[in-house]
């Protein structure tokens, strides 16, 4: 299930489980590779883990792979900082600086993913599957408890929904 993985890496980077959070981003990427949204947050959790060149490594595919992202951009900025390469950085954080914001576009590629088409999705919400549904609605559930501070209970929904794809 696209961004399941994401989603949980998410939740346990929030309560600092850094390493558990890092394989999940790894699984995402097997099943979205062309989403530089893991490589980013890879990135981010290896600076966490004090490992810059994998930070770096990740973010120079991520902005391989949407070189329209603010995001990737300011994820490569950060990593050549922490890698000693000042100048660079600071030619990759102007870089994001000008660049459009992504929020939309971040949207459409989520909606494609869910939609596991080419077509772009319509605004409202689609049909889905049962286990798509099933998907939407602890993901929501697990969102919210994240949000509401309650990362543990989250993991867990994200947990039993990887235990629960992983049967099928």
């Amino acid at each position: 299930v696209p961004y399941l993985h994401y989603e949980f890496g998410i939740a346990l980077a929030s309560v600092g489980r850094l390493d558990e959070a890092l394989v999940q981003q790894k699984e995402e990427v097997k099943i979205s590779s062309e989403s530089a949204l893991p490589y980013i947050e890879i990135g981010a959790l290896e600076l966490r883990l004090r490992h810059p060149q994998g930070a770096l490594h990740a973010a120079e595919t991520a902005v391989q792979l949407a070189p329209k992202s603010p995001a990737a951009h300011r994820a490569l900025a950060q990593s050549l900082e922490a890698t000693g390469e000042r100048v660079k950085g600071a030619a990759e954080l102007r870089a994001s600086k000008a660049l459009p914001p992504e929020k939309q576009l971040r949207e459409t590629r989520i909606l494609k993913m869910y939609a596991h088409s080419d077509a772009i999705a319509p605004p409202i919400a689609p049909a889905l599957s049962p286990a798509a549904a099933s998907f939407d609605e602890l993901s929501r559930q697990a969102t919210t408890s994240v949000a509401a501070g309650n990362s543990e209970d989250g993991i867990r929904f994200y947990r039993s929904e990887e235990r629960r794809v992983g049967k099928e």
